[in-house]
């Protein structure tokens, strides 16, 4: 069954990667389907013990989504292997009315060339002028096929061949600098697959992908472009992701993507294990920072203590293990930086916002220095006017702001001076809800 991917954004934190698994899981207990969670990037520590917490395993890795050689409905003809007789090969040819090239293989599947109907053709009509004139035609024609192998008279040398991994960006390419009528797809073990035409790549299957806890394309996967996006999930504000039909978009002002999944369970009537109970309200928990984030709604925080019913934990005992073990501080700075980093553009500007949020800043803050200037270099790297990093404290409720780039903004923005590339920020604990619209504020 095709697959559909499920992912959340790139630097993926806990509520994008819940949130896929989940709604995966929901797709699939419905039946009809084959929903795959994915991942856009490494998870963090925070993430990770989560999912052992509760018995998941870290979904599978997604690079891109552009289309390849394996989404297409490409042919499977008839394979000749290279120790054939001319007569078989053309038997071949004549039962399944084929035209085209067919591939021809050693004993192990392996292409050894290619093979057309008119290679056979002109050895017979060569090879007739100098047969025993004493045979009748049939007994003639017989011989000439005994005599030599389908390897022999296919084309063995500068075959263009493509592997089904192989994007079709790459394809296009290669064919249009050539001028063959079909072209061996072979597997990873090197072993034919079938052939492919252009025909072909007229009208080519696009990956179907769901999209979690983001829609905008710069926090997406590679290659979004070329997919089918059947649905997105998220409560963020709207983005550029555009589609080619008309989809199914639920994005909600709540606290957590989690909590929308949560009511979806509900909706059809459908209940959640323990154990992605338990995923969920610890997803809720990341995102709304155990509730302490303006984000939060009542709809969060009744729907954590729904699931904390379902999955028989206490959510004070789930925050405490997920915040503890939420940072390795041994970590260099910009594995930690972009830990959970996103892009964003306001207003013409360019900026990227990294946040990490711990119960106690106090030894991350000791790096404050080497922050800043991993933070100069990625604005460098990357053309960003600005480069932030929120360090935000889950117990004095706030954060510390790193600044690289035009800290007057900054200090306009929240109305607290920035002194040497950093501010505390008394309750904010939001980048979506408190940091992002005070800059757009002082841009737009």
């Amino acid at each position: 069954m095709e697959p559909v991917y499920v992912f959340g954004h790139k630097n993926p934190d806990t509520d994008s990667v819940v949130s896929a698994i989940a709604c995966a899981a929901l797709r699939n207990a419905k039946g009809g389907g084959n929903y795959i969670p994915a991942v856009l990037g490494e998870i963090n520590d925070q993430t990770a013990a989560v999912l052992s917490r509760f018995g998941f395993e870290t979904p599978e890795m997604l690079y891109t989504v552009k289309t390849q050689v394996r989404d297409l409905e490409y042919d499977i003809p008839p394979v000749i292997k290279e120790t054939a007789d001319a007569g078989e090969a053309w038997k071949i040819f004549k039962d399944d009315a084929y035209n085209g090239a067919v591939p021809v293989t050693d004993e192990e599947g392996r292409l050894a060339g290619m093979l057309t109907k008119g290679d056979i053709a002109e050895y017979i009509m060569e090879a007739l002028e100098v047969t025993d004139t004493s045979l009748n035609a049939r007994d003639a024609f017989r011989a000439v096929c005994r005599s030599v192998s389908a390897g022999r008279l296919c084309t063995g040398e500068n075959v263009v061949s493509f592997h089904l991994n192989d994007y079709l960006d790459k394809v296009k390419e290669q064919i249009l600098q050539s001028r063959y009528r079909s072209y061996p797809i072979l597997d990873e073990n090197e072993k034919v697959a079938g052939t492919l035409s252009r025909f072909h790549l007229l009208n080519p299957k696009r990956k179907k992908v769901i999209l979690v806890d983001h829609n905008e394309v710069s926090q997406s996967v590679s290659g979004l472009e070329q997919a089918e996006i059947l649905e997105i999930i998220d409560h963020h504000r709207l983005g550029d992701v555009q589609t080619q039909a008309p989809v199914t978009i639920r994005c909600e002002p709540l606290g957590s993507t989690a909590t929308i999944i949560a009511a979806m369970y509900r909706e059809e009537k459908i209940t959640p294990s323990p154990e992605m109970a338990g995923l969920l309200a610890a997803a809720i928990l990341s995102d709304t920072v155990l509730f302490k984030s303006p984000t939060c709604t009542q709809t969060d925080i009744q729907t954590a203590k729904r699931l904390e019913k379902l999955c028989g934990i206490f959510l004070e005992d789930i925050g405490r293990e997920m915040f503890s073990a939420g940072i390795d501080v041994t970590a260099d700075a910009k594995t930690l930086l972009h830990s959970d980093f996103k892009e964003f553009r306001l207003a013409g500007h360019f900026i990227g916002i990294g946040q990490l949020t711990c119960l106690d800043s106090g030894t991350v803050l000791e790096r404050a220095d080497e922050f800043l200037s991993c933070m100069q270099e990625e604005a460098g790297r990357k053309n960003y006017e600005m480069v932030l990093f929120m360090i935000s404290d889950v117990l004095k409720n706030g954060s510390t702001l790193l600044v690289s780039g035009d800290s007057r903004i900054v200090s306009q923005a929240f109305g607290a001076p920035v002194s040497d590339g950093r501010v505390f920020l008394p309750g904010v604990l939001s980048r979506k809800k408190q940091v992002v619209p005070a800059l757009f504020r002082q841009w737009g």
